[in-house]
């Protein structure tokens, strides 16, 4: 079972509706849940491995609706990663070397999550691809569940 140490203000459907609007995307359910549960906070336990057993890493802390422009705020993420990363994309969590957990909030991998590798992004002025992205989870509760010690 995980836990989470919430260490933010909760979040009420109204400010994720505002949220879903300003992204111009719907959010999957087990995700919106999750922001209205705890906002955000760091996990116990925290790692997690690739879907395709190539690696994997651990959770520092998942973002949430903050009321200031935080690191773990959602919306200062996208502000940040808005050309490093696919559009179809939201960066959700944060590890401990700078790499980011993602969610699909659209297209054909809408739910999955997936790391995202800033070893590997693509050089400043190009086109963000799937080439420093592995998969984690299927979807979110996948995700959720399968962290470990």
């Amino acid at each position: 079972m995980v836990e989470i140490n919430q260490n933010a203000e909760p979040t009420n459907q109204h400010a994720i509706e505002l949220f879903q609007r300003f992204i111009g995307k719907k959010l999957p359910k087990d995700y919106a849940k999750f922001l209205l549960d705890y906002n955000g906070g760091s996990p116990v336990p925290d790692a997690f491995e690739f879907e395709d057993g190539s690696g994997g890493s651990s959770v520092r802390y998942f973002h949430g609706l903050r009321k200031n422009a935080d690191d773990d705020d959602l919306l200062r993420n996208i502000d940040v990663y808005k050309d490093r990363m696919p559009t179809d994309f939201l960066p959700i969590a944060s590890d401990f070397g700078g790499n980011k957990i993602v969610m699909a909030v659209s297209g054909q991998y809408y739910g999955r999550v997936f790391f995202w590798d800033h070893e590997n992004e693509v050089d400043e002025g190009s086109v963000a691809g799937m080439q420093n992205m592995s998969l984690i989870a299927k979807n979110f509760s996948s995700f959720l569940s399968g962290l470990h010690v």
